[in-house]
C-alpha cells in the first residue's frame, strides 16, 4: 500500500557518552521509545547493536524495557535478552507492541568488564538500531 514504507531516522544519543569508560565500570541511560503514528497503527521493534574493534568486542550490554537508572546500572522493568550480553551482535525483540500515543523507556547499560587488556585510548564506533514493524489495528 502507498502508506507503507521504511523511514530510517538517525538519532545521536549524546547522553550515552562512554568517554573514559574504565574496566569494571558501566554507564546506564534511558532512551524513550514512542509510537507517534497517526491512526490505529501499533508497532513492534527489535534492538540491535554493533561495535567495532577490540574495545567493541569487550563491551557488554544489558537492556531493560521500562527499567530505570540506579547509579550506573539499569534496574526494574523487563530484561530484554540476557544481562551482560556481548554488545557487538546484540539482536533481541523488544517485547510488547506499542499502541498509538503509547511509550516506554529502554534502560540501556553498557559495561566494560575487568580485567581488560585493552590499550589505553582504545575506541569503538557503537551503533544501536531499532528495526520496527507497523501493524494496522
Amino acid at each position: 500500500a502507498a502508506n507503507n514504507g521504511v523511514k530510517p531516522e538517525t538519532y545521536s544519543w549524546a547522553a550515552m557518552a562512554l568517554t573514559d569508560l574504565a574496566p569494571g565500570t558501566s554507564v546506564a541511560k534511558v532512551l524513550p521509545v514512542s509510537n507517534n503514528s497517526v491512526g490505529p497503527v501499533t508497532f513492534t521493534y527489535r534492538i540491535q547493536s554493533s561495535a567495532s574493534g577490540a574495545l567493541g568486542a569487550a563491551l557488554r550490554v544489558t537492556v531493560r524495557r521500562g527499567g530505570s537508572v540506579s547509579g550506573t546500572s539499569c534496574t526494574g522493568g523487563t530484561l530484554v535478552g540476557a544481562a551482560g550480553a556481548a554488545l557487538d551482535g546484540f539482536d533481541q525483540p523488544a517485547g510488547d507492541a506499542l499502541a498509538p500515543n503509547q511509550s516506554h523507556g529502554l534502560c540501556v547499560q553498557v559495561a566494560l568488564p575487568a580485567p581488560s587488556n585493552l590499550a589505553p585510548g582504545s575506541s569503538s564506533a557503537i551503533t544501536f538500531t531499532f528495526p520496527a514493524t507497523q501493524v494496522p489495528s
